[in-house]
């Protein structure tokens, strides 16, 4: 259930294939504003993140996955006010979500790295905080994953364009990105949020179950290599 009133925002992020259809879905929030360097900047706490995989040569119902959305607001109480789409989604599914009162976007992950770029800002500053979410990506395996860490350690920098290796996946990782970008751009979700200039020395606030605690990643934009979007890997992050 909802623990707070604070608004919401959600990316969903489909990709069509004849292998089976990959879907990814996130929600978030922003905590609080911080205080960093004289700025005030958003603290981004993603609240859920969800993967479909549908079998090869099998499709994912969309109708399926909207009353997923309907079901986080009107029965869990999150205030989910707006998704983001790609651009992939059918356009009966806009139009579904916005006879439900959802406002709905066009934001393409796949087209520009400016969600990336977001995303990398966010975890280099250190002010956002994911679930640890388990999948079964073998369904001959009993194995489980942390997909989001997956990801976002495979991801590759080609030029004006973050992508997946070959046989690998970034669903999850674009919905983060996507999430995040929007709650960066949008002084609407930082209105309600609390702002503190000790935050970072609050000792009850423990985030130590973050899923990257302690975790190496591999992307250009955390390890310093690529074009672009390079930069240093936190302490925290690197396990030092």
């Amino acid at each position: 259930k909802a623990p707070n009133t604070l608004k919401r925002v959600g990316h969903l992020d489909l990709a069509y294939s004849s292998e089976g259809d990959a879907l990814g879905f996130a929600m978030g929030h922003v905590a609080e504003m911080v205080e960093m360097e004289g700025e005030l900047k958003p603290y981004i706490v993603i609240d859920l993140l969800y993967r479909m995989k549908a079998g090869s040569g099998q499709e994912i119902f969309l109708g399926d996955i909207r009353r997923f959305m309907y079901s986080l607001r009107d029965d869990l109480g999150f205030k989910l006010e707006l998704i983001t789409m790609d651009g992939f989604q059918s356009k009966d599914t806009e139009q579904q979500l916005t006879r439900k009162r959802f406002a709905t976007e066009y934001l393409s992950v796949d087209k520009q790295v400016l969600p990336y770029h977001d995303l990398r800002e966010a975890i280099y500053e250190n002010r956002i905080e994911f679930p640890p979410y388990m999948v079964q990506l073998d369904p001959m395996s009993s194995d489980l994953t942390e997909v989001a860490v997956k990801e976002l350690s495979e991801l590759m920098d080609i030029g004006g364009k973050i992508d997946h290796p070959i046989n690998g996946s970034k669903d999850v990782a674009d919905c983060i990105a996507g999430v995040t970008s929007t709650l960066m751009g949008s002084r609407r979700y930082h209105r309600k949020a609390r702002s503190s200039s000790d935050f970072h020395s609050n000792a009850a606030m423990d985030r130590s179950h973050r899923v990257i605690s302690g975790g190496t990643i591999s992307h250009p934009a955390y390890t310093g290599g690529g074009s672009g979007l390079g930069v240093p890997l936190p302490p925290r992050l690197s396990g030092s």
